[in-house]
């Protein structure tokens, strides 16, 4: 597999390693007014065929560590679920994270500090094999969610095709995120080409989306993947926002 980067991108030095594995893509379309009205002051929304979309993303994390030191035992890895919009700044295309339910304090660290993202501390399980999962998160504190589902690869294995529907919600580097403060920042990274097929999925419980004000899932599309290899760079502000 080749490590891949937006095109045209300036070369960027990582700072974290992330194995992202055994990925359930739950995307759906939202009205563009509707999402762009969740989204931080300049922030545009991404569309494909004239909507905006959002997807959960339940996954395994492994192996996470700084590139200065090796995955620490029990922390480096870890289930995760991410609720993500798609947005475009100044052409490039990115994801924003609405929310990250996690149980990892390296993580939660690292999410917090470096990368200004928005972080809950979680209880999360995924179990499963070949191509079979469970999956569910019960968020803590005042935001406190649930969220579970089972999923299982549905169709061959495949690389997105350019200008597709799986092109659009995975191909993206680079994640735009709002500070305290109103600045925008951009957090570049790199990965190894995906592999996705279609999925089934069943959702048995949902609490994440309506806590940020989205809808409820319509009309959804699921695909799996085996997972990726991830470098991560340092965050940037971006300049004028």
């Amino acid at each position: 597999m080749v490590s891949k980067a937006p095109s045209g991108s300036s070369p960027c030095t990582w700072i974290m390693y992330q194995g992202w594995r055994d990925l359930l893509f739950l995307s759906w379309p939202v009205p563009l007014p509707t999402l762009q009205a969740l989204l931080p002051p300049g922030l545009p929304a991404d569309t494909f065929d004239g909507s905006g979309w959002v997807t959960l993303v339940p996954l395994r994390m492994q192996g996470l560590h700084l590139r200065w030191l090796p995955p620490i035992p029990g922390a480096s890895t870890f289930g995760e679920l991410n609720l993500r919009a798609y947005v475009r700044v100044r052409g490039e295309p990115g994801v924003y994270f609405f929310s990250i339910d996690a149980a990892s304090w390296l993580g939660s660290l690292v999410a917090d500090w470096v990368f200004h993202l928005p972080y809950h501390d979680a209880h999360v399980s995924l179990t499963g094999t070949d191509g079979s999962f469970r999956f569910r998160s019960v968020r803590k504190g005042a935001q406190a969610a649930r969220f579970g589902a089972t999923y299982r690869r549905a169709g061959s294995l495949t690389n997105p095709k350019p200008g597709s529907l799986e092109a659009f919600l995975l191909e993206r580097y680079a994640s735009f995120q709002g500070a305290p403060d109103g600045r925008l920042y951009r957090g570049p990274l790199s990965h190894d080409d995906w592999q996705v097929a279609s999925a089934e999925a069943e959702v048995s419980e949902n609490e994440v989306t309506g806590l940020v004000g989205l809808p409820a899932p319509e009309n959804t599309v699921a695909h799996y993947s085996p997972g990726t290899d991830t470098h991560v760079c340092w965050v940037e502000l971006v300049d004028g926002a």
